[in-house]
């Protein structure tokens, strides 16, 4: 972004350029609601437009980029003064000039400020989304109790209840309720993603696995990109991180490709890094 001086001369000349007077002869208060739309979002800006913005400050995203160091935007704008200010706040934080980087888990975080997934995202353009569930808080015993309680009531007509079992097959059915349940909270996820449209969309899948880390899940979490029905949000460009090789890159466009209709022209490009590398942004079209 440019220096200060720079951009407080663009204002002014903006300003100047269309005749506004700031206050009158009788030294009446300038109101900033009185500038044009352009001119009131232009200094928001500078406020706002951060370029990579973090949802949330979780243990999961600082175990991804441990050196973040963006300034955030000044959330309180959204919850500006009048109706004006927060309707421009909200068109220029959610502008394509920031991308916003979120884990699974945080798209249900009730510290997001002023921003409720619970049904929709937030009007974001571009979205840099993590799929790797540490934000996942396991409690062993309630799990235990959960399994143990979901296998003999689903499995009665066998009749051996889950304490008879051998180790081997407790350790099977954890496995199996555990990956269930962890690609139920993905679907969760991926439907609300699908909801919106992006002009970028960026799936981090380098750490696509089962909450045991021994199932491998890419291509069976994008197999569930299945925009039919939501053929108006198909995302103009769909980045992936994470995949093995250059032969699963291409055999999972293919898939991608093969689980949706003819409309389906999303641009899909595989990247081998995150959005944000140490302390700047970086996009996948920038050097190494």
């Amino acid at each position: 972004m440019a220096d200060a001086p720079s951009r407080y001369r663009e204002i002014h000349e903006r300003i100047c350029s269309k005749n506004i007077h700031l206050g009158s002869q009788d030294n009446s208060p300038f109101r900033f609601s009185d500038l044009p739309t352009e001119i009131r979002r232009m200094i928001l800006s500078y406020l706002l437009i951060r370029g990579p913005v973090i949802f949330s400050q979780r243990t999961s995203i600082k175990s991804r980029f441990p050196d973040w160091q963006h300034e955030p935007p000044q959330w309180s704008l959204l919850h500006g003064v009048s109706r004006q200010i927060q309707t421009d706040a909200r068109a220029v934080v959610f502008s394509s000039a920031n991308t916003f980087f979120s884990t699974v888990g945080a798209l249900y975080d009730d510290e997001l400020p002023d921003t409720l997934f619970h049904s929709l995202l937030p009007p974001v353009k571009r979205l840099d989304c993590v799929f790797d569930m540490r934000d996942v808080v396991e409690d062993s015993f309630s799990t235990l109790q959960a399994v143990r309680q979901w296998h003999d009531s689903h499995d009665v007509s066998a009749g051996v209840e889950f304490d008879a079992l051998a180790r081997g097959e407790k350790l099977d059915i954890i496995h199996g309720y555990k990956r269930s349940s962890l690609m139920d909270a993905w679907l969760k996820k991926i439907r609300t993603l699908m909801k919106q449209k992006f002009e970028l969309l960026r799936l981090d899948l380098r750490e696509c696995r089962c909450l045991l880390g021994c199932c491998w899940l890419f291509k069976e979490m994008l197999a569930h990109f299945n925009y039919r029905g939501y053929q108006e949000n198909h995302p103009d460009r769909l980045e992936i991180v994470g995949a093995y090789d250059e032969a699963e890159a291409e055999s999972t466009k293919r898939m991608i490709r093969n689980h949706n209709d003819e409309s389906f022209k999303t641009e899909i490009v595989f990247v081998d890094k995150p959005g944000c590398n140490c302390n700047r942004y970086r996009s996948c079209d920038d050097d190494p």
